[in-house]
């Protein structure tokens, strides 16, 4: 008998996972980290359109998380919506300013996206921040 299948087979477990958060959402419709848990769940499976309506909708009920933020961004970015998930990245390091990681995905977008200038500038402060990604990427590409 296997004790933890969640390391067995992950799908299944962020499926179930899934369907007690939608649970837990009908219970209190405002509970904005459940929206948040089921889009990293989503977000885990590749379904990031649903991850973005969860993370919306986080937003929505708690403004100031930007963790939200940053997740809505790299489901964005899964999908090529380049423009707005810097947005998001905006957003997240103004609510906190030394989110590493929000540094290091808007410098990949940026580079993505051509931005080569703006993608060291991020990568250089993730780096700061003590971003290893970051690091590696001023490495490859600075």
């Amino acid at each position: 008998m296997k004790e933890n299948n969640s390391q067995e087979n992950p799908e299944e477990f962020f499926e179930q996972l899934i369907l007690n958060l939608t649970e837990a959402i009908e219970i209190n419709p405002q509970d904005w980290e459940s929206y948040f848990e089921r889009g990293m769940a989503k977000t885990f499976l590749n379904n990031f359109e649903g991850s973005i309506e969860d993370f919306d909708k986080a937003i929505e009920i708690n403004p100031q998380d930007w963790e939200s933020f940053r997740n809505r961004g790299i489901s964005k970015s899964s999908i090529g919506e380049y423009k707005s998930s810097i947005e998001d990245f905006n957003k997240a390091i103004e609510i906190n300013p030394n989110d590493d990681v929000s540094y290091c995905n808007r410098g990949s977008v940026k580079f993505r996206t051509k931005d080569h200038r703006g993608a060291i500038k991020d990568w250089e402060k993730g780096s700061i921040l003590g971003n290893e990604m970051s690091i590696g990427f001023l490495k490859k590409y600075k």
